[in-house]
């Protein structure tokens, strides 16, 4: 299985956001209406965020989309 670096990336700073937020993987995913294992292929680099799964984590997080997406803050 090949991984794509910005997939890898993206997951990263969706784990540190979830840690951040001092919450497991299962009590986060419940949140966003995804599974946990789900949750782990996207954060591992695996699985990409679909539309649908970004907004729910901007919605409940409150982080901005381009730093989840690129690592940078918005404006």
């Amino acid at each position: 299985m090949q991984f794509n670096s910005e997939e890898i990336e993206i997951g990263e700073r969706l784990r540190g956001i979830r840690e951040n937020m001092h919450m497991t993987r299962e009590q986060f995913s419940e949140k966003i209406d995804i599974t946990d294992s789900f949750l782990g292929q996207i954060e591992r680099g695996e699985r990409s965020l679909s539309v649908k799964t970004l907004k729910k984590v901007v919605r409940y997080t409150g982080v901005s989309a381009d730093y989840l997406l690129f690592g940078i803050q918005s404006k």
